[in-house]
């Protein structure tokens, strides 16, 4: 999530979420490690210089930097001298991966730049400014995410976007604008291609003969320094064969599935904003080189709340992003079935578009065995809905220990001097009962593990919805929710539950460490709408 760099009157420098949080993140692993602390320090620095490549604000950056020096100093116990050969060690290497992002736009290496061209309004006719593959959805060129949780039918709707590419049918009830061929890059389920692709030919009718449709199963790492080379040497003989073929362009290039094709190689990667911006560069560059739209099937994270999975920069970088969603059960049935427009840059978003999947028997196969697969039947278009504020099932167990706790021992405040009086608690009492309660697998170390990174989760999608607040107040983080009556009642007085208090701490002073208890003193957490967290 891009957050505003902007200033509110003063001159504290404001960072991204994204930073803000690995931040904490980074204190609380070395705090939590006894031993090896310097490697945990070099891990965290490495990180937290490449999270300093988005930011705009030079004063952001040194808020960073400042924070990284306290990590060692105070979190890590290492030397001056320790500590700033760790920086700039990391603060080169965070350089490096910039520049071989640059490297996989396309421009070949050792060749001299041409300096951008300047567009002055009136030369540009905007009418033809904006072309589309599919017309107010998917521009002519770019990249996108088709995401959603597993058993969502994601390589279905896919398949049915190609197919309108290739018969120039509508798609969703919008025009196609451009027709022409498809590769796929299948590194998942490679063999029901063939089946699912005919099965959607053979159930529309629109299409007689073969199709103008490729796949391959090989995919080099989309981290990769010249993964965008390397894909555009496998689209280029394609889309020549295709217009020599069928008299159409490559149109469309899709990969299923982008951690399939990521090449991770390091534990936390896919959650690195740096890794994650690779990979879209590397789609927008393929995009870009071979005049198409290229769009990366993909997960959902654990908690459907936040969207595709891994590091919000996938999100954020992307032109377009479907999500296909539903209700499931244990069992894995899926209901509620929809494909919603969650982002694109010529409409609105959240539109919703409900189908249900069909069998439709496709003969015998080679032994003489029936043969079936699922094609999508579409409804009516819903148009985006006010979100009501709820708290998802996946929220319920953290609404339920904050109310109890409020209960227990909340008490009243005003968090801001101007604000309302609420009745908050520090959260460190609400993350120890969260945590008593969360069921995990795993030894005691990995149980730990699991049960911070729910209640890091279940805090910030609630934060996302507005449902709670946080906010630093002499030295105690302290939460509350921000409307305490929207699920139908004050606050109940729970029977007491067993929760050891807090030792009242000392106010801070106003150096950078205070970052890290989100206190507003050296940087602001700010929301998209530039309010202050």
């Amino acid at each position: 999530m891009v957050v505003s760099t902007e200033t509110k009157g003063d001159d504290q420098p404001e960072i991204r979420v994204e930073a803000y949080d690995k931040l904490d993140q980074w204190r609380v692993k070395l705090d939590e490690t006894e031993k090896k602390k310097r490697d945990v320090f070099e891990r965290a620095a490495a990180d937290l210089f490449l999270e300093a490549q988005y930011e705009r604000d030079l004063g952001a950056v040194q808020a960073i930097a400042d924070a990284v020096y306290y990590l060692g100093r105070d979190h890590a116990a290492l030397s001056d001298d320790d500590i700033q050969y760790i920086m700039d060690g990391a603060e080169a290497q965070a350089e490096r991966v910039t520049e071989r992002r640059h490297d996989n736009s396309g421009d070949q290496v050792g060749k001299q730049s041409e300096p951008d061209k300047v567009y002055w309004h009136g030369e540009v006719d905007y009418r033809a400014s904006r072309p589309y593959l599919v017309q107010d959805v998917i521009p002519e060129v770019g990249h996108g995410l088709w995401s959603g949780q597993w058993g969502t039918f994601k390589t279905f709707g896919a398949l049915e976007l190609a197919h309108s590419c290739m018969s120039g049918e509508p798609f969703l009830g919008y025009e196609i604008m451009r027709r022409g061929g498809v590769l796929f890059i299948a590194l998942e389920g490679a063999g029901e291609v063939p089946i699912r692709l005919q099965g959607v030919i053979e159930d529309r009718g629109k299409i007689e003969g073969p199709a103008p449709f490729a796949w391959v199963e090989s995919c080099p790492p989309l981290i990769g320094k010249n993964a965008a080379d390397e894909i555009c040497a496998i689209a280029e003989p394609i889309a020549k064969e295709l217009e020599e073929r069928f008299g159409v362009p490559l149109a469309l290039i899709i990969i299923d599935t982008v951690i399939a094709g990521s090449g991770y190689y390091k534990d936390g990667q896919e959650n690195d904003a740096a890794a994650g911006q690779v990979v879209m560069n590397t789609m927008k560059a393929v995009a870009k080189r071979t005049g198409t739209f290229v769009f990366g099937i993909d997960h959902f994270g654990k908690a459907i709340e936040t969207g595709t999975r891994g590091t919000s920069a996938k999100e954020g970088s992307a032109d377009v992003v479907i999500a296909m969603l539903g209700d499931k059960s244990v069992s894995g049935e899926v209901t509620n079935t929809r494909l919603a427009l969650r982002k694109r840059r010529g409409g609105v978003n959240g539109e919703q578009h409900p189908f249900t999947a069909r069998k439709i028997d496709m003969g015998p196969d080679q032994f003489g065995k029936p043969m079936s697969t699922l094609v999508l039947d579409w409804g009516t278009a819903q148009a985006p809905q006010a979100t009501k504020e709820r708290w998802s099932k996946s929220l319920r167990l953290l609404r339920q220990v904050l109310m109890t706790i409020l209960a227990d021992h909340g008490h009243n405040c005003q968090p801001y001097a101007d604000g309302p009086t609420v009745r908050a608690v520090d959260i460190a009492l609400v993350r120890q009962e969260f945590c008593r309660q969360y069921v995990a697998d795993g030894d005691d170390k990995q149980k730990a593990n699991a049960r911070f990174q729910a209640f890091y989760r279940a805090v910030k999608a609630a934060q996302a919805q507005s449902l709670l607040a946080i906010r630093d107040v002499d030295g105690v983080q302290l939460v509350w929710l921000t409307k305490p009556e929207a699920e139908g009642g004050q606050i109940n007085q729970a029977s007491p539950i067993s929760v050891r208090p807090r030792r009242p701490r000392k106010p801070r002073d106003s150096s950078p460490q205070q970052l890290f208890k989100a206190s507003p003193m050296i940087c602001r957490r700010v929301s998209t709408n530039g309010s202050c967290r």
